[in-house]
């Protein structure tokens, strides 16, 4: 288990594929390590998988339910420029990806564990504040997550721009669940609308 800091913080609009090299920074440096630790496995012919996992939506943890409790007030906003890139992926998804790195002999090496369709961060507000029917008007100054996760934190994780693009599994023809960010917000924020019969 990996992650897309390995790219580096600040990548801007380039398209980030498994083939990317290393970013520079601190988180760069210690995914990159930690990747390197699975050598001795490689080189003793077992089957490695390296998942690259982007930003993981759960309505149980981690980034979205302090998100969208900031949202239901009506003071979310997009986070300072709303320019960077964020690359996401629903906790089903980046699961059923998961079970297939188990189960299928023929993947191996270095994916990007993301959905199809990154997003900046003003559209990602946009469609939280439209699944919550709250409107995303007030921004958030590119200083505030600094207050709380130190500069550099704020700068490697709730400032970090990376557009990164799944192409294994792309070209695995791998079905997501949900490729697009509504339906990812609005099945982990209970909006998601369920048949009436089956």
């Amino acid at each position: 288990s990996s992650a897309i800091g390995y790219y580096g913080a600040d990548c801007g609009d380039r398209t980030l594929t498994e083939e990317t090299g290393p970013g520079s920074g601190p988180l760069a440096e210690i995914v990159a390590e930690w990747e390197a630790a699975c050598e001795p496995a490689r080189r003793s012919r077992a089957r490695v998988v390296t998942m690259r996992t982007g930003l993981v939506l759960s309505g149980a943890g981690g980034l979205l339910p302090p998100l969208a409790a900031i949202t239901r007030t009506g003071l979310g906003g997009r986070l300072g420029s709303g320019r960077q890139w964020m690359s996401w992926i629903a906790l089903d998804d980046l699961t059923d990806i998961y079970l297939r790195a188990v189960v299928d002999p023929t993947l191996v090496g270095t994916l990007n564990a993301v959905a199809p369709q990154p997003v900046t961060n003003s559209q990602f507000t946009r469609v939280l504040g439209s699944v919550l029917r709250r409107p995303t008007v007030v921004p958030v100054p590119g200083f505030a997550p600094g207050l709380l996760l130190g500069s550099r934190g704020s700068d490697e994780l709730a400032l970090a721009d990376q557009k990164v693009d799944p192409v294994v599994l792309r070209d695995l023809a791998h079905p997501f669940r949900y490729p697009a960010l509504g339906a990812a917000l609005a099945h982990e924020l209970g909006g998601e609308k369920v048949p009436t019969s089956l």
